[in-house]
Formats: structure tokens, sequence, C-alpha cells
């Protein structure tokens, strides 16, 4: 089932019950039309500057990345150009006894989490109804395993994601042991 992120609201403008004893339909119609509209306009704008606010904090996380980045190759420029290749040489040895090289960048982690979670999705949440109580059946299982597992379980991709993970390196386990098996009957 698609998440809307953003949902204009209401949707259907002009399905209207018209209430008995009204006289004039049309004009009904219309004004209940013209209010749903001014209302479709208000949630419209409401949309619009979360996703101006959405593109604020982007271009600005993407503006401090820009100028880090900026400040690291200005500064191995710099480097760069203090090095001289004729007058240092250096000896094999010296390379051998240099550490190796380790980066000092740090990756996103937890990219996906309810304090990252924009706005509009939020608010979404916020909409949702709860999840039934199933957890009264929980009396009833003789397998110790609690029923709302079986209605949602968080960690049931990550579970599919780890079985392929697991078949795929058996199947290269497989390849490998098959491969070898044709090396040592052709000698």
């Amino acid at each position: 089932m698609p998440l809307h992120k953003r949902l204009i609201e209401p949707v259907n403008v002009s399905r209207n019950v018209v209430a008995e004893g009204i006289r004039n339909e049309l004009d009904c119609v219309s004004n209940s039309t013209l209010s749903h509209i001014i209302l479709q306009l208000s949630s419209l704008s409401k949309l619009s500057e979360d996703i101006f606010l959405e593109l604020h904090v982007e271009t600005c996380n993407i503006f401090f990345k820009t100028c880090h980045i900026y400040k690291r190759v200005e500064l191995l420029k710099h480097k760069i150009v203090q090095l001289n290749p004729v007058v240092e040489e250096v000896s094999l040895h010296d390379i051998n006894q240099r550490l190796p090289f380790k980066s000092e960048t740090q990756k996103d982690q937890e990219v996906v989490t309810i304090s990252t979670r924009p706005r509009a999705i939020n608010d979404v949440y916020q909409c949702i109804e709860p999840a039934p109580p199933l957890h009264h059946l929980n009396q009833f299982r003789d397998d110790g395993r609690d029923s709302m597992t079986f209605y949602t379980d968080p960690s049931y991709f990550f579970e599919l994601w780890k079985c392929e993970m697991v078949k795929d390196a058996e199947n290269q386990m497989k390849k490998q042991r098959h491969k070898v098996k044709k090396v040592t009957s052709f000698q």
C-alpha cells in the first residue's frame, strides 16, 4: 500500500448530500463546492510551506557539506604545492614504515528514524489507527510467541534480508567448491 506523503484535503470537492428541505439545490451545492475549494487552497498553502521548508533544510545541508569539502580541497591544494618531488626522495623502506591511510569521514547512520522523519509523514502517522489489542490473545498461544508479531513485525524485513544473505553466501560456497572440483579433476 503506498504511503502518501502529502494529501490535499478535501479530496472530493463537489460530492455533497443535499439536506431535505433545501429549496435551491444548485445554490447549496455551489456554496458547498466553493467552501471546499477554499479549504483545498488552504491545505495546498500549508503543504507548499512544508515543501519549501524541507527544500530549505536540504539546501542548507548541501551547502554545509559543500563548504566542508571545499575546505578539505583547499587544504590538500596547500599540501600539494608544498611538496617538491625533485628535492624530496622517499625510499621504499620509508614508504613501508608509514601507517596505512585511515579515513576520518563519518557515515550517516539511522537515516530513517522518528526524529529524522519529515513533518508530512509525522502528520500521516498521527492520523493512523493504533494496532488492535492482540496482546490479549497471548495467553492462548502455546508456542510463546507474541500475537502482535503476526500483525506487525518490525524485524521482518531484516530477517528477510538476513535469509537472502545467508542463501547468497551458501551459493557462493557451492560455486567455489564446484570450481575446486573441476580444477582437481583436470589435474
